[in-house]
């Protein structure tokens, strides 16, 4: 279950790394000019955040509990 989590971990971290590039890029290109799609990425990238947050603090429980 250790690695599984591990995995978990660093995918989602990935991922919100690739996202705030992305933003970034959309930035700075600016050709879709739509602000729906800059709140749309952002909103997944909180969304990726949170749910990596989570399982890091199910790991810090699992982890200090002793299972």
């Amino acid at each position: 279950m250790f690695h599984l989590e591990r995995i978990y971990m660093f995918s989602f971290f990935l991922v919100s790394l690739y996202l705030s590039v992305l933003i970034d890029q959309v930035d700075r290109q600016n050709n879709l000019g739509s602000v729906v799609i800059d709140e749309f990425f952002l909103l997944l990238a909180v969304c990726s955040h949170v749910l990596m947050t989570f399982l890091t603090s199910k790991f810090v429980l699992l982890t200090t509990s002793g299972v």
